[in-house]
C-alpha cells in the first residue's frame, strides 16, 4: 500500500489492517525522481509483521507510478482547464508524461465524480468541471491526500482490489479489510 507522507502522524504509518499493530521500518526502494530518469530517490517502506502487509510512504510531491512532480502536474492541469499561466519550460519527455497524465485524468473523471458524490454535488462528469470543483478543496497535494484518506472506494477489478486516485485505480492504494 502507498500513502502520502503528510497523512502520517509521527515517524511511521499505521498498519492498514489493524491500528493496534506496530509497523517497522523495512528498508526502502528507489524510484525515478523525474521523467528523464537521470536521478533516483528512496521511498521508505514499513512492514507490519503480524499482518505481513507493507506500506510505502511517498513524498507529498510524488504521484503513484508517475515520475512527474505534483506541483508541475497541477500547473499543467490548471493551464488545460482554467486557462492558467503557461507551465514552466519542460523537455519533450516530461511533456509526454504530462499529456499521458491528462489523458488518464480525463478517462478517470466519471469514476471520480461518482465516488466523490456529495463533495462534487451537481458536477458534470467531464474533466474540466471536475478539476474546477477539486480546485476549491485546495492544491493538488491536498486533493490527493483527501482522496487517499476520505474516499474509501476499494472495488474489484478482475480479482484485485484497487483504490481510487486522481489518475487511475491502483492496487497499491486499496485499503485492506481486517
Amino acid at each position: 500500500m502507498q500513502i502520502r507522507r503528510s497523512s502520517m502522524t509521527g515517524d511511521r504509518p499505521e498498519c492498514p489492517v489493524d491500528r493496534r499493530h506496530k509497523v517497522h521500518r523495512h528498508g526502502s526502494y528507489d524510484r525515478y525522481k523525474g521523467p528523464e530518469g537521470a536521478e533516483q530517490e528512496a521511498v521508505d517502506r514499513f512492514l507490519c509483521v503480524p499482518c505481513g502487509q507493507t506500506v510505502s510512504v511517498l513524498d507529498d510531491q510524488r504521484l503513484p507510478y508517475r515520475s512527474i512532480r505534483v506541483d508541475r502536474l497541477e500547473c499543467w492541469l490548471n493551464r488545460q482547464f482554467n486557462g492558467g499561466p503557461e507551465p514552466p519550460a519542460m523537455r519533450e519527455v516530461e511533456r509526454g508524461c504530462m499529456e499521458r497524465a491528462l489523458a488518464c485524468f480525463v478517462r478517470n473523471s466519471p469514476s471520480l465524480v461518482k465516488a466523490l458524490g456529495q463533495i462534487v454535488n451537481h458536477v458534470r462528469a467531464d474533466a474540466g468541471s471536475l478539476w474546477r470543483v477539486l480546485g476549491r478543496l485546495g492544491d493538488l497535494g491536498t486533493i490527493l491526500r483527501q482522496l487517499q484518506e476520505k474516499i474509501k472506494l476499494p472495488f474489484l477489478w478482475g480479482k484485485k482490489r484497487r483504490g481510487l486516485s486522481l489518475l487511475g485505480t491502483y492496487v497499491c492504494l486499496a485499503a485492506w479489510s481486517g
